[in-house]
């Protein structure tokens, strides 16, 4: 056995030093047939140097082709050899070579050369749908080539007819090459060097052969000695097992008389267990008695006190007839102030009548103040329209004066405008100003939707731009940032579009109002979950104390100055989100800043 182990590996050490010297023999083969190949192409005429783009983890392969090219010239033309890591620098090369352990992506390869003038070589691919040469071995192990010239005219590479007509006859190359190129014969004569060494190789192996079978003898003598004592540990071994099968018959007694002996315990403890029991329910009744009789005892103390107390009750009983008439006095005067609170009663249903229209009362002024609050907002909301549109009225307005006296002057001197540029950039601000006074006007429009009483559908990003764009003169006059991260998806939703557009400004004017002036940060986001819409506004303004946070949704709650604030914007807001069955919700530390969220469902639920 050990002869044939040893006899194979030296079979396969041959065997490794002839198929690296084939491996050799074939990439330098292969390493002239892609320089000669791609010197029988037709590429364009320029100074630059040809690119050879190897992309295969050979890395004998990279050095016979760097090697061979070093001297060569293609079409009159420098070559480079680079070995290529990355399939994205594949476009930057001319000739591209694919290793066969690579072949199975030529596809992708060719969709990245996308039509190029760049010429796909490839190493024993399945086919020729995604190759334009490509070596294989033949049934001789003989390299060969394939051209596939539709492949060739859809990038613009033209053969020449010689190649055409060999198509991939090794032989044939072989003599073309030999006839032009000498750096063959180069090759043969170190391919003769290394025959020379392999034959030296092979007499190191006879020798390494020769011993290795001197010590397979040694070993086979020891084998001999080994499979002797195998014999005596294997009869050691039966012995072993017979000791072991009585000793697996002795345990399974012992088992055996350990289970009895466990049930026997075990029937013990429950009569003890029993015993215990009787010896509880023994004291117990022990207990009861003599508590029963002590119970006796005080019976009979309760008797005799109860014949003392019945002589006395026959003393009393001549009092108990004028305590009677005592409690007939009382009678009366109980039904008399029963009349009485009669009465009264009637009086309290009237008082609380007039507490009802007391109450509806308030309930119409807290709607009063509802509106007025509204109001505020919307006048709030004209004010900020009215600065903002302001502002690009006067570029308008200075554009067009400036304009007329221009043009008056030009009219009067009849000569060209020498300020060309200056009334260009006069009518660019007149049009940069309109364009400001429409985007202005159209978000008030969105803003207001005073005419939109019905539930519709909105995009949240038309709505939060509009209040953005009137509250941004609050803003700029504070000089802070407000970040809207809404996206550039639309964001639908179902409700009330006056409602929610209140909504907005309550919180974003408040987070305003929150933050310090230059160094302010607003920060409005949105999230899709569970159907719902969470709305984020948060701030680094000063916070809320955690004493106030209960109360900010409370009618007529504020923290701001007197003046300031009416304490109804949160209530109105938490009101019109609960309308639309969704929650608010606030987090908050003093000096930390604060954030509102609002969860609101994608759809209206009409009740």
């Amino acid at each position: 056995m050990s002869r044939v182990i040893l006899k194979s590996l030296i079979f396969i050490l041959l065997l490794g030093s002839f198929s690296l010297k084939g491996q050799i023999d074939a990439n330098a083969l292969k390493s002239a047939y892609l320089v000669k190949i791609a010197n029988n192409f037709k590429w364009e005429k320029s100074d630059s140097i040809l690119k050879i783009g190897i992309l295969s983890n050979d890395e004998e392969l990279f050095n016979q082709v760097k090697k061979y090219a070093s001297d060569k010239l293609i079409d009159g033309k420098k070559i480079t050899v680079e070995q290529i890591l990355f399939p994205k620098k594949i476009p930057e090369y001319n000739i591209l070579f694919v290793g066969k352990e690579r072949r199975r992506n030529l596809a992708n390869y060719l969709e990245i050369i996308n039509k190029k003038q760049i010429l796909l070589f490839s190493d024993q691919a399945p086919t020729m749908d995604f190759s334009m040469v490509n070596f294989y071995l033949s049934f001789d192990k003989k390299i060969k080539f394939k051209i596939n010239s539709d492949l060739l005219k859809i990038h613009g590479l033209e053969v020449s007819n010689l190649m055409l007509i060999l198509g991939g006859s090794d032989s044939d190359i072989l003599a073309l090459i030999e006839q032009k190129d000498s750096s063959l014969i180069k090759e043969k004569k170190k391919r003769n060097l290394l025959q020379k060494e392999n034959s030296e190789k092979e007499n190191q192996l006879k020798e390494m052969v020769s011993k290795i079978e001197s010590i397979s003898r040694t070993l086979d003598i020891k084998n001999e000695e080994i499979e002797e004592k195998t014999k005596a540990i294997n009869q050691v071994n039966d012995k072993l097992i017979s000791q072991r099968r009585n000793l697996s018959n002795v345990s399974q007694k012992v088992s055996e008389t350990n289970y009895q002996l466990i049930a026997r315990e075990k029937q013990i403890r429950i009569q003890e267990e029993k015993l215990n029991r009787q010896k509880k329910i023994f004291t117990e009744q022990k207990e009861e008695i003599e508590s029963r009789n002590e119970k006796i005892k005080e019976q009979d103390e309760f008797l005799a006190q109860q014949k003392s107390m019945l002589n006395l009750k026959e003393k009393y009983l001549s009092y108990a007839y004028i305590f009677s008439l005592f409690l007939l006095g009382v009678l009366l005067f109980a039904i008399i102030s029963f009349m009485g609170k009669r009465r009264s009663g009637a009086k309290l249903i009237r008082q609380n009548k007039k507490l009802q229209q007391a109450l509806d009362d308030l309930q119409t002024a807290q709607a009063q103040l509802v509106q007025n609050e509204k109001m505020a907002s919307l006048g709030m909301l004209t004010a900020g329209m009215a600065h903002e549109i302001n502002n690009p009225m006067t570029f308008i307005y200075a554009g067009v004066n400036v304009l007329k006296s221009e043009v008056e002057e030009l009219l009067e001197k009849g000569k060209t405008p020498s300020n060309e540029e200056n009334i260009k950039q006069i009518i660019e601000d007149i049009e940069l100003g309109s364009k400001r006074v429409t985007e202005i006007v159209k978000s008030l429009q969105n803003f207001s939707r005073l005419n939109e009483d019905d539930v519709k559908t909105i995009d949240l990003r038309d709505c939060v731009s509009s209040t953005l764009t009137i509250l941004g003169s609050v803003a700029r006059a504070k000089k802070i940032k407000i970040n809207n991260h809404l996206g550039n998806q639309p964001l639908l939703l179902e409700c009330f579009p006056a409602s929610m557009n209140q909504v907005f400004v309550n919180i974003i004017s408040n987070a305003i109002d929150a933050v310090k002036p230059n160094t302010g940060e607003v920060n409005i986001t949105v999230e899709l979950k569970n159907e719902k819409y969470l709305i984020s506004v948060s701030d680094n303004g000063s916070g809320i104390d955690e004493v106030d946070l209960g109360k900010i949704f409370d009618p007529f709650f504020t923290t701001k100055d007197i003046g300031k604030g009416t304490g109804l914007g949160l209530s109105i807001s938490y009101n019109i989100i609960k309308k639309h069955f969704g929650d608010i919700t606030v987090k908050s530390k003093k000096g930390e800043g604060c954030t509102f969220t609002l969860k609101v469902p994608l759809t209206y639920q009409k009740s």
